[in-house]
């Protein structure tokens, strides 16, 4: 699988035990991705997120017991709110979101 859960797993494989050594902590989102993103219903979220963790819909599916064209359905709804037009783009913006999460979350730690 080529996404992982978070950020620190990326670093990890690549020796680095940080997101400053890692070089991903200036990623940034735009607003209107941070708005798009914060838009998507529950059930999108987790779409949105499981594409990021690189599953097909018929993965995604049978993770939530639901038939695959309603997967579909989500799918299309995440893409025309995000302004994606394919996985890959989504799964990116994912990454960037979970950096941004990740981030926030060791600032939440230090101070």
């Amino acid at each position: 699988m080529i996404f992982t859960d978070t950020n620190q797993d990326v670093c990890t494989v690549r020796g680095e035990n940080s997101l400053d050594q890692c070089g991903l902590q200036h990623v940034h989102l735009t607003a209107r991705e941070l708005a798009a993103i914060g838009s998507l219903t529950p059930m999108q979220r987790l779409v949105f997120d499981r594409l990021h963790d690189g599953l097909s819909n018929k993965e995604i599916a049978a993770l939530f017991g639901i038939h695959e064209t309603t997967v579909k359905a989500h799918v299309s709804a995440v893409f025309k709110k995000l302004d994606c037009n394919n996985r890959v783009k989504v799964a990116l913006l994912a990454l960037k979101f979970a950096v941004r999460e990740e981030a926030a979350g060791q600032v939440a730690r230090c101070g």
